[in-house]
């Protein structure tokens, strides 16, 4: 969540920067890749928290915070890379959005396997 503060914080820092008023989500390239970066972001935190839980309980929780962890690694990098070269390769989303995908497989796969038992 910390994470995702800070990539809010910067959104903020630059709309008041390029006088950018609320509503209005464009008006300056800086700020339409922060903005478009939080959305994003914020999406696969809604998948990635579910997984997150449902795996720790029906899989394991070990290996739900390793994975939540690397999640935040290449979210950071792929913030990182996107905020200084919008069109550089897009590797650390997928892999984020592997990750994601992953614990919500695994969570079915066990949610399946605790409802046969």
């Amino acid at each position: 969540m910390l994470f995702y503060y800070i990539v809010i914080a910067h959104t903020a820092l630059l709309r008041v920067r390029h006088q950018i008023g609320e509503p209005t989500t464009t008006g300056h390239p800086q700020f339409d890749i922060a903005f478009w970066l939080q959305q994003k972001t914020g999406h696969q935190l809604i998948m990635l928290l579910l997984g997150l839980w449902l795996y720790a309980y029906y899989f394991s929780s070990l290996w739900a915070g390793i994975i939540g962890f690397l999640w935040i690694l290449t979210r950071m990098f792929f913030a990182i890379r996107f905020i200084n070269e919008p069109k550089s390769s897009p590797v650390g989303d997928w892999i984020s959005r592997g990750m994601i995908v992953w614990l919500v497989v695994g969570s079915l796969v066990g949610i399946t396997l605790s409802a046969l038992n």
